[in-house]
């Protein structure tokens, strides 16, 4: 159909009707014979509703490669949609992405200690974490998570942060808390307004 279109106004190509359109078909033809409009349509097939929405597409100059680029971001969304993270979710869950790369953003802040593959956690509890510096950041743009949704987040946030750490293998990557909390005055102070990851 494409290849049948004419410009509206053969003077001023750049001239569009009064429903936006550039293009109309004024002549129909099948293999270089006129035919009408529903000769092309039984020759060609499809259904009523594909043909109007298909000419009201080439009327506006959207042509194969636009329709070739609609499929190809198709394809990538599908396969998108089957990626997984770290923790077996989706990778197209807005809300863990964010989760995920405020664990990343944590991860390293936090101690690497490289000979035993783990990062060291020191100061607030999770549960003050979540509540008062994952939580204030996350609920100011839309995106929070429970808490139990947030914890899973970490595997992933552990992974994207492997990648950062020269020599670090993320299949061995773990992170667990000290054995003796630190004693630094910000890591028992609360709420920690001042460590909101992610307000820079």
């Amino acid at each position: 159909m494409y290849a049948l279109i004419e410009p509206i106004d053969p003077n001023d190509p750049e001239k569009k009707d009064g429903w936006g359109r550039l293009f109309s078909i004024k002549k129909w033809s099948l293999d270089g014979t006129n035919v009408c409009r529903e000769a092309w349509k039984l020759a060609r097939g499809g259904s009523a509703r594909q043909h109007r929405l298909l000419y009201a597409m080439v009327c506006r100059g959207h042509g194969p490669a636009d329709s070739d680029a609609h499929g190809a971001v198709k394809r990538v969304l599908s396969a998108l949609e089957k990626e997984t993270d770290a923790s077996g979710k989706g990778v197209l869950d807005e809300k863990r992405g964010f989760a995920s790369n405020w664990w990343k953003e944590y991860f390293l802040l936090c101690d690497w200690l490289p000979n035993e593959e783990r990062i060291q956690i020191r100061g607030p509890s999770y549960d003050i974490l979540h509540k008062d510096v994952y939580g204030a950041s996350a609920k100011a743009v839309g995106m929070h998570l429970s808490y139990k949704v947030w914890r899973e987040c970490a595997q992933e946030g552990l992974r994207q942060v492997a990648s950062l750490l020269p020599g670090s293998d993320p299949a061995r990557l773990k992170a667990s808390r000290a054995a003796r909390h630190s004693k630094f005055p910000e890591c028992q102070a609360r709420p920690l307004a001042h460590m909101h990851i992610g307000e820079r």
